[in-house]
């Protein structure tokens, strides 16, 4: 079983900038009981603070920044913007 495990680890391929940021807006849209920021600026802050936390910062590529930005937008809490940017970097890496 460990061999089939180690095999689909070498066989998966990191998505692009685009496909990841796509998966997990998607998946935050899906989860009905994310909380939310009071407003798209503490959100703002909540994305930036969380994307550095992860390591991403600038200068970020277009997608990522457009990922930050759709955050602030749908006012997502830290937890949020935390899972976001955790989901980005396993679908990247």
């Amino acid at each position: 079983m460990e061999d089939a495990t180690n095999s689909e680890k070498a066989d998966k391929k990191p998505l692009s900038d685009s496909e990841a940021v796509e998966h997990v807006i998607e998946i935050l849209l899906s989860d009905t009981a994310r909380l939310k920021a009071r407003s798209e600026d503490e959100a703002a802050f909540f994305a930036i603070k969380a994307s550095s936390a992860m390591g991403y910062s600038e200068p970020m590529t277009a997608e990522q920044r457009a990922m930050n930005s759709m955050l602030a937008k749908l006012k997502m809490s830290y937890a949020c913007c935390e899972k976001a940017w955790k989901l980005y970097h396993y679908l990247r890496s």
